[in-house]
């Protein structure tokens, strides 16, 4: 029979005193809220692209009823010409 006391114990580490550990939190903890930034100008981008769309609907519509009316008062100028 082997002797347990030849194998050798899990070293136990704490994770506070490695330093790659703790570089790697800061890192992390950089990339956290660069996430966090690019999320928020995602948002403020999706809402402006909304607000741009409905603004452009909107203008899109009233040109097309000024060129409606335009083009019936060319037509009537047309039809008051034909009278005379």
């Amino acid at each position: 029979m082997e002797s347990h006391e030849d194998e050798e114990l899990p070293v136990a580490y704490n994770l506070e005193e490695v330093v790659e550990y703790q570089e790697l939190l800061g890192k992390y903890a950089a990339l956290e809220e660069q996430v966090n930034q690019l999320k928020n100008t995602i948002t403020q981008l999706n809402d402006s692209i909304t607000s741009l769309t409905t603004e452009n609907k909107s203008l899109a519509e009233f040109k097309m009823q000024i060129d409606r009316e335009k083009k019936m008062g060319l037509i009537n100028s047309f039809y008051m010409l034909s009278d005379d």
